[in-house]
């Protein structure tokens, strides 16, 4: 199991919390995509194990896809862009209810005046 799921329940909630925190808020672009790489893989092994919560339902990031599409369509192209980064690394947290959201959000993505948001890599491996 990975480290991240072995912590107590509040402890996950307050790292989540803070990640998503520190990723809306952070303006240096190297430490912004250190936090979207340690959100992707907290995401990741949320989509890759069952996290159970204390009363036995599927623990699960909710607040997330939330963020995340809140990022993609920010007015600051860090924002859009680390949205992207983290949908690109870890695809499986976009559920089927949800898949018409997030498409135009990628849409509107391919189209972004900021190169750094609409480059190939970051949104091409979603939509394929």
């Amino acid at each position: 199991m990975e480290l991240f799921l072995s912590l107590q329940a509040a402890q996950r909630t307050t790292i989540r919390g803070g990640l998503l925190q520190c990723l809306t808020s952070e303006m240096t672009a190297s430490v912004r995509h250190k936090i979207g790489d340690a959100v992707a893989e907290i995401a990741r092994q949320y989509v890759d194990n069952e996290v159970l919560a204390a009363d036995g339902s599927r623990e699960s990031w909710n607040e997330l896809l939330g963020g995340l599409f809140e990022s993609s369509q920010s007015s600051e192209s860090g924002r859009r862009e680390i949205a992207f980064r983290i949908f690109a690394t870890t695809p499986g947290i976009i559920e089927k209810q949800h898949e018409e959201v997030v498409l135009g959000s990628f849409t509107k993505g391919f189209k972004d005046s900021e190169s750094a948001v609409s480059r190939c890599d970051n949104l091409v491996m979603i939509v394929s």
